[in-house]
């Protein structure tokens, strides 16, 4: 089918309907990206028949009488096609338009896909593979993000924005000099509560807590005045 048939026009119309965005490409472009998926996915003509389940007979003939998208886009028949579309066939065209569209557009994609298909549960998962995926950057900027509005969520106003950053931080620096685990156990303190009673296993209106505070508060200063006196 040549460039300029009206396929690839009404093929980059649709692209732009489904994706949301409103640049148009060229039916040549389409048509040149359809052929490059094409040729990395299938060797031969044979394999990307298998694959996308058509002969000869059904794209064979002039351009008269080659498929006319839109008519094909708007056909109630369509609704039927899909279902009789395999996995692998739906996900190779999702990949074919992620390829086809800019980052934004591909994030709004998603974002309605996921709102409209998938539960609660289903996009924790989503989101924890692609956590576990993500660089060391990545996850220690969610990580901050993610602890911060937790911290929001439960009234703290202090805000501990880069928490996660500067915990992990302290306690890889305290290893590396032979320390104990400090941070998580001055956590410990003054998060558990004793057995049995509603207090923490350190109490805060007496030593040593008074010269703990002190002396964190020095240390972490950036004018003497802001020391707790």
């Amino acid at each position: 089918m040549r460039a300029t048939h009206s396929y690839w026009a009404d093929a980059a119309s649709f692209i732009k309907n489904m994706s949301g965005t409103a640049f148009v490409r060229k039916g040549s472009s389409v048509r040149q990206q359809v052929q490059c998926t094409l040729a990395r996915r299938y060797k031969t003509v044979e394999e990307a028949e298998i694959g996308f389940g058509v002969t000869i007979d059904t794209y064979q003939g002039d351009d008269a009488a080659a498929l006319d998208c839109s008519k094909t886009l708007n056909s109630p028949d369509l609704s039927e096609i899909i279902k009789h579309v395999t996995r692998r066939q739906a996900i190779d065209v999702m990949h074919q338009i992620m390829e086809w569209t800019e980052r934004e557009t591909r994030a709004y994609i998603l974002e309605n896909l996921s709102k409209k298909f998938l539960n609660k549960q289903q996009l924790l998962e989503i989101v924890k593979n692609c956590l576990l995926l993500a660089d060391r950057e990545t996850l220690l900027e969610s990580g901050n993000e993610i602890f911060m509005k937790l911290a929001t969520d439960i009234g703290i106003d202090s805000n501990p924005r880069d928490f996660v950053e500067l915990s992990l931080t302290a306690m890889k620096r305290l290893q590396e000099k032979g320390k104990n685990n400090l941070v998580y156990k001055f956590c410990a303190c003054v998060g558990k509560d004793r057995p049995g009673k509603e207090v923490p296993l350190m109490p805060l209106e007496r030593m040593p807590f008074g010269l703990l505070e002190y002396s964190i508060e020095f240390f972490t200063c950036t004018n003497i005045h802001q020391v707790i006196s």
